[in-house]
């Protein structure tokens, strides 16, 4: 009988957490709106950008994105 570490090791692989899944629309955002900035903007003016669209987001998620 498997553990149930090795058993919820095996179910993260087959299906993304809730919070993967939560975080993936606004990190496509943070992409979508870097790249229409041309790669210029920085986390804060970002984030304004962002906030303006109706996604709100921390620094660090803008950074690390």
């Amino acid at each position: 009988m498997p553990s149930s570490t090795s058993c919820r090791r095996r179910r993260a692989e087959r299906e993304p957490c809730e919070r993967l899944r939560r975080d993936a629309e606004p990190t496509e955002r943070i992409r979508e709106a870097h790249t229409s900035s041309g790669g210029i903007h920085a986390s804060p003016r970002m984030r304004t950008v962002l906030a303006r669209g109706g996604v709100a987001v921390g620094r660090e998620r803008v950074e690390s994105a």
